[in-house]
């Protein structure tokens, strides 16, 4: 899943509109290995969402990063990095385990 098209105000709105749409039990049930990519926020309410509708969930791989443009200038750069935030390991949770366990 690519969220490219969110932005940290609308991700929230984006992934229950993606979610909805994927509603069905059988599919939700079955998904063993999902990657999300360009995702403005890893924060609790995206875990919870995931850990909900994809129980059968084994591998997990979340990415922020991919939303930098660093292939053009430094104001470029600056303005994708204002689209995204860090994760809220060290600012709200100490460490992967502890976000996991919230």
């Amino acid at each position: 899943m690519d969220l490219s098209s969110a932005n940290l105000l609308s991700q929230r709105t984006c992934l229950a509109a993606l979610f909805s749409s994927l509603s069905s039990p059988n599919l939700f049930g079955q998904v063993r290995s999902l990657t999300m990519s360009n995702i403005p926020r890893i924060d609790e309410h995206l875990l919870r969402r995931i850990s909900v509708a994809f129980p059968a969930l084994i591998d997990l791989h979340l990415g922020s990063v991919e939303g930098l443009d660093m292939n053009c200038c430094p104001s470029c750069y600056e303005d994708s990095l204002s689209r995204i935030a860090h994760s809220p390991i060290e600012n709200i949770h100490p460490d992967t385990e502890a976000l996991a366990v919230c």
